[in-house]
This record gives C-alpha cells, sequence and structure tokens, in this order.
C-alpha cells in the first residue's frame, strides 16, 4: 500500500511540474489568423486557409454556449470531393 501510494503522490508531482512548465512563457501568445509569408518560401502554391466559428460550452465556467475561431489548412489543389488525411 506505501509503495502505491509513493508511486501515485510521484505522478501527480511530476504531472503538476510539466503542466507548469508547460504553461510558463505562454502569456503573450498570439494565435495567427494566417500562415506567415516566410513559412511559405519554397513552396509552391502553398495552399490555403480558411477561418470559421463553431458553437461549443464553456466548460470552465458556468457552462454557456460560446462561440469559438479555428483556422484550417487547405492543402493545393484541393478538392472538396476527395478524401485527405488528418493532422492534428
Amino acid at each position: 500500500m506505501t509503495r502505491r501510494l509513493f508511486c501515485a503522490v510521484l505522478s501527480l508531482a511530476l504531472l503538476c511540474g510539466t503542466a507548469c512548465a508547460a504553461a510558463e512563457g505562454m502569456e503573450g501568445f498570439e494565435f495567427a489568423d494566417e500562415i506567415p509569408q516566410e513559412y511559405m518560401v519554397g513552396v509552391k502554391n502553398g495552399g490555403t486557409t480558411e477561418k470559421f466559428s463553431y458553437t461549443t460550452h464553456d466548460y470552465t465556467g458556468d457552462g454557456a454556449e460560446i462561440t469559438k475561431f479555428a483556422v484550417i489548412y487547405l492543402p493545393p489543389e484541393y478538392s472538396a470531393e476527395e478524401r485527405y488525411d488528418l493532422l492534428i
């Protein structure tokens, strides 16, 4: 029993330390609405991006319905009739 408790506490401490380290330095982070031009260098017909909105709930607050925005990259010569692999 003591070994299990020790392992649980150690795992929790490592998890908290990792989460705190990941959040550190993110205060001024801004999401871009488009791919920066310097990322397009050397790419022939680099594709496009489309911004869209979707409805979800505020899970950290009162659960109210909110609208969020996302940007999706569409590869060059994208066709809605074709199936593509998904990278998240």
